[in-house]
């Protein structure tokens, strides 16, 4: 090897190494993303314009996700760096029954993006390799419900209506995806692609609810609901693509696999009291006490098949883009299995499980590309973001089931070797969602304590994009 090729390999070494430092500080940001969608995230610039509607007409290394089999048809030069979607979010509650009153929080943040590139090799070669490291779901919900006055009072209680009320949950989701894709064309016009994902999860999730009346006699009943999961897992999937370029038509079509786990870890805490409180409704106060902390418990994460297709369409100075993606329901698992344990002051046997179920999900979307110039091209787009989970099965992973409608335009412009992105997204949704959705609570106090149930979750999200991105 000659001194000048060791050099241009130590280069790109060393821009690769800082590119993959540069996206994980990013990752490392606070997003207001939601917990159970698939289309939430979008990687590239074109791409992100388009709502992740490229599947059939992706051209970039962003194909690296979208469709592998598009890399086997494309030259795209050899590093790509993209990020800076700014995220505000607003969140506001209402309840029923109980809860009479109206939370809302707003955040404004840096969203996740993407590093991609490919690895050097002889420009005659049909095998061409590429990597990838992105944010594939990220979520930090926090909402809080606190009520202080004169209402009817907690049930098992007989009480003045004076009470208090404090209810909180917590969600934080993390999960990056690292891979490696293969892809080859078949002829001028079919590319095959094949990319391994290696997928780090980590999720906690708290609820905590604190409910106090003035007895008739003057004395306080209160009851208290504590719980926390913690955990992460690592496991491995494949996505497989095929694309079709048939000029002015072009077609696509992926297929995800399910994950394989490899290992992970977590704990699970709760903390359930009641103090004067006729939790069961038997016509006696009882003093209920349930606690227990477990810890390096192992963790499961399961995902689903999902197959997309995507058709574009170009007609100078038009291209129209038209992508669907199937995802398959996933059955009742297990996130975290703790051993059983005997309630302190009930005798009974309980599990503080972390459970998880999804739907089926199909997602649609639209986009179309207009070429005002030989280095700029204006966006506009529309997706759904649907969730995939399952309300009212009792699982207790995730908060909502929030379909979401996102629509998003902007502008693509050249400069040099990179390229600035601006644009607008704004979606919108609502759900119902539950504080206290958990088996223990429910079976300790004959589910007579399920605030928040009937309760709805609203959301407004506005995207401020403004990505940049540089090939070399």
């Amino acid at each position: 090897m000659s001194i000048g090729n060791a050099m241009t390999i130590w280069h790109r070494a060393c821009r690769l190494t800082i590119a993959i430092a540069f996206v994980l500080l990013v990752g490392l940001q606070v997003s207001r993303g939601q917990d159970t969608q698939y289309w939430n995230i979008q990687y590239g610039t074109r791409s992100t314009l388009l709502g992740g509607a490229v599947i059939g007409s992706v051209s970039d290394l962003s194909a690296t996700y979208y469709n592998p089999g598009a890399l086997g048809l494309s030259r795209a030069t050899g590093l790509i760096l993209s990020t800076g979607v700014y995220e505000g979010t607003s969140l506001s509650l209402e309840g029923s029954g109980i809860q009479k009153r109206e939370v809302s929080s707003f955040g404004f943040n840096v969203a996740p993006s993407l590093v991609a590139g490919r690895f050097p090799a002889d420009s005659n070669a049909a095998d061409r390799l590429a990597y990838s490291l992105l944010t594939r779901q990220r979520a930090d919900l926090n909402l809080q419900w606190r009520f202080v006055g004169s209402q009817a009072t907690i049930p098992g209680v007989r009480g003045s209506g004076s009470i208090s009320q404090d209810a909180e949950l917590q969600q934080n989701i993390s999960e990056m995806w690292g891979g490696f894709s293969w892809s080859r064309p078949l002829s001028k016009v079919v590319g095959i692609g094949v990319t391994t994902y290696f997928a780090l999860r980590s999720q906690t999730k708290g609820v905590s609810q604190l409910t106090h009346a003035l007895t008739d006699s003057s004395g306080v009943a209160g009851l208290v609901f504590e719980t926390d999961y913690d955990y992460y897992n690592v496991r491995v999937l494949w996505k497989a693509g095929l694309a079709v370029d048939l000029s002015p038509l072009s077609l696509g079509l992926t297929l995800t696999t399910p994950s394989v786990n490899i290992f992970g870890s977590g704990s699970t805490y709760i903390n359930l009291q009641s103090s004067g409180v006729d939790a069961n409704g038997d016509g006696m106060p009882d003093p209920l006490f349930v606690a227990q902390y477990q810890e390096e418990l192992s963790s499961v994460y399961r995902s689903s098949w999902a197959v997309g297709m995507g058709v574009s369409y170009e007609m100078d100075p038009f291209r129209f883009d038209v992508t669907a993606e199937w995802y398959a329901a996933v059955g009742r698992f297990n996130v975290l299995e703790p051993v059983s344990f005997a309630g302190q002051s009930t005798g009974r046997e309980y599990q503080n499980a972390l459970s998880a179920e999804l739907n089926s999900v199909l997602n649609f979307g639209v986009g179309i590309e207009y070429v005002s110039g030989e280095r700029t091209s204006w966006y506009a787009s529309a997706i759904t973001d649907n969730s995939g989970l399952k309300t009212g099965s009792g699982a207790n992973f995730a908060f909502s089931s929030i379909d979401y409608i996102n629509v998003t335009g902007g502008g693509i412009f050249g400069a040099g070797r990179s390229k600035i992105t601006l644009g607008l997204g704004y979606a919108f949704g609502s759900s119902p969602i539950s504080f206290s959705d958990n088996p223990i609570l429910n079976a300790a106090t004959e589910e007579r304590y399920s605030v928040a149930a009937g309760t709805k979750l609203t959301s407004l999200r506005l995207r401020l994009i403004f990505a940049f991105s540089y090939a070399v």
